[in-house]
């Protein structure tokens, strides 16, 4: 199946999620059987990770898929959140409250709050080795 990439997710004044400009021509071709249960498939968008605080799962340059339409938590589920300089992916922890982590040790986790909203579950990211889960919980440490 082919996921439209997004070459600009950005927050928006005024609007409650945010805007995606979409590429034109642009896809990320992922195989249905690589998406878990929970994904819808015509929702999904693709982008490209432009951080290092998940290094450990998610990896700068990585490409991932998302459901933008599962915005409730999961506890250790990998989310993307919408900041000032753009989408980012970090995972969810349930500790007497949401708190946001990286996987990357060097990125403190700060408490789940409405300045970063939760934009999206992730799907799907890749590339990844060969013979490794394209599942991002499933490789969490």
């Amino acid at each position: 199946m082919l996921i439209p990439f997004a070459a600009e997710i950005r927050r928006s004044e005024g609007r409650k999620d945010p805007v995606v400009d979409s590429t034109p021509g642009m896809a990320l071709g992922v195989a249905r059987d690589a998406l878990p249960a929970w994904a819808v498939p015509n929702r999904l968008v693709s982008f490209r990770v432009e951080d290092d605080a998940m290094a450990r799962t998610v990896r700068q340059g990585d490409l991932v898929a998302l459901d933008p339409g599962w915005k409730t938590p999961v506890d250790s589920g990998l989310f993307v959140l919408v900041t000032e300089d753009g989408p980012v992916v970090r995972r969810l922890h349930d500790r007497e409250g949401w708190i946001v982590t990286g996987d990357n040790p060097e990125h403190a986790g700060t408490p789940l709050s409405g300045a970063n909203p939760i934009f999206g579950r992730v799907a799907w990211c890749g590339p990844r080795e060969r013979g490794a889960s394209s599942d991002p919980e499933r490789t969490a440490t």
